[in-house]
């Protein structure tokens, strides 16, 4: 039997990205007009008041790391993601909205209750590697619904 599929009212389109963690940042810095250089200035600063231990070199957040931070290369550790977010004075929880990374712990934790969700997840990968599939059609086909199911006893 063949199964209607109709889309639902929207399409994801409030979750759809405008922007990245990285781009967010840098937005933000330049709002404030703070120099890539001095912000690392900043963030050093801060850390070292804080007595952090991993900031114990005077180059530990450069402006070459947060440039990276910036183009999206690296990602910043949750601490120093504190920090961003109290020299650009806001909160983590805002910087993190921009976050779009593969929840990969997750999808982990997915595959371990369901083997079928790794072969699904590596079927997609397959197709968008392949060119097969955008990720404009990997919302549209998330934000399909069954209209009816076929009933097993029927």
């Amino acid at each position: 039997m063949i199964r209607s599929f109709t889309m639902k009212p929207h399409i994801l389109t409030s979750e759809i990205p405008h922007t990245t963690l990285g781009m967010y940042i840098r937005d933000l810095r330049m709002k404030k007009r703070i120099a890539l250089r001095k912000f690392a200035d900043m963030l050093n600063k801060l850390a070292q008041s804080n007595e952090n231990p991993e900031f114990n070199k005077p180059s530990s957040c450069s402006a070459g790391f947060l440039s990276d931070i910036e183009n999206g290369r690296r990602y910043p550790s949750e601490q120093v993601l504190e920090y961003i977010a109290h020299i650009l004075n806001v909160t983590v929880e805002e910087l993190k909205a921009n976050d779009h990374r593969m929840p990969t712990e997750e999808l982990q934790r997915l595959h371990a209750v369901n083997p079928l969700f790794g072969f699904a997840f590596r079927r997609a990968v397959n197709f968008i590697n392949s060119e097969k599939l955008t990720p404009e059609e990997v919302l549209q086909r998330l934000s399909r619904e069954p209209i009816s199911t076929p009933n097993q006893n029927e």
